[in-house]
């Protein structure tokens, strides 16, 4: 997070980058954790990079039920990791993922179907996949209209 702080505390920008905040998305209130700013439909971007493999699913479910509180309509959320697609992923990704649930059999590479039918749950939808290096995927979401 010093890294990302440090970046954000560069940018000449007529708009408001807040540096990192870190919050359990699995807390149901999140008055008090966030900006004001933040609230009520406020933020254009949210970003979560390598988490929704390393935590329980409930955790990426409330990650989409805090995007629809958080994001403004159109607004983006992107995150980033290990997916399966379609049933399969590459062999890297499947030992990966033996790796995980031995750490904990709650973690482990999403399947992309799934974690789109979670954000579709809570108004947010799947609007481009990026392929990355390292056999990742960049999703990017956007807020639907109520």
């Amino acid at each position: 997070m010093d890294s990302i702080k440090a970046w954000t505390g560069t940018i000449n920008s007529d708009s408001i980058v807040y540096p990192p905040i870190a919050f359990d998305v699995t807390n149901e209130g999140i008055d008090g954790i966030l900006p004001l700013d933040f609230i009520n439909n406020q933020v254009d971007v949210m970003i979560c990079i390598n988490m929704i493999h390393i935590s329980p699913i409930a955790c990426t479910d409330a990650l989409f039920r805090v995007a629809h509180q958080l994001l403004r309509q159109d607004g983006m959320l992107l995150t980033y990791g290990p997916y399966r697609v379609d049933g399969s992923m590459v062999e890297s990704n499947v030992a990966f993922d033996e790796s995980l649930k031995a750490r904990n059999p709650e973690w482990g590479v999403r399947d992309l179907e799934v974690v789109r039918d979670l954000a579709d749950k809570h108004g947010i939808e799947l609007a481009q996949s990026i392929h990355m290096p390292s056999n990742n995927m960049c999703l990017l979401f956007r807020r639907c209209l109520p």
